[in-house]
């Protein structure tokens, strides 16, 4: 029944948000929010430090030179692809929606921002190659190891940065 003449229908806007808010499946309800799935932890836990690791970098690059600035913007924007490949992989196994929790601090030194942004990327790295190896979905492990490659990646290319300020 719509109630209003911009065809807004109560009783249909109270069953979707009965559906989207619910934690548990109904009995013969096939919207509800599935409970979570194995590993379902483990793919959020990589999402929160992957989205982590995006914001100190664009955090990071506001206060750094123009040289480092351009490198974190890159690394950023590979983190964000990541993050959003993440949630749709997320979304593929549990049919819900995830959304990091993502709660960057700021950083006065240059120095002190890249240790810690090396610090995510190298447990990043390690979460993915771990989950590649445990995943119960084998078409995400080639995803895992890919991004753990571009942690690799992006711990060198940090080191690097590291060295020539530190030289």
């Amino acid at each position: 029944m719509v109630s209003n003449e911009l065809g807004f229908d109560k009783d249909r806007f109270e069953a979707v948000w009965r559906r989207v808010t619910s934690e548990n499946v109904g009995v013969g309800d096939t919207y509800c929010a599935k409970p979570p799935v194995d590993g379902d932890n483990d793919l959020c836990r990589l999402m929160d430090t992957t989205a982590l690791n995006e914001r100190h970098c664009r955090t990071l690059a506001r206060i750094s030179p123009r040289y480092m600035a351009k490198a974190l913007h890159s690394m950023a924007d590979d983190n964000c692809r990541q993050v959003k490949r993440l949630r749709t992989m997320h979304f593929i196994v549990t049919g819900v929606t995830y959304r990091p929790d993502v709660t960057g601090e700021l950083f006065h030194n240059v120095s002190d921002g890249l240790r810690t942004i090396y610090g995510g990327a190298s447990t990043a790295e390690r979460g993915f190659h771990a989950a590649a190896k445990t995943s119960k979905q084998p078409e995400f492990a080639d995803t895992y190891r890919e991004f753990a490659n571009i942690k690799r990646r992006h711990a060198e290319r940090i080191g690097r940065m590291l060295e020539h300020m530190i030289k």
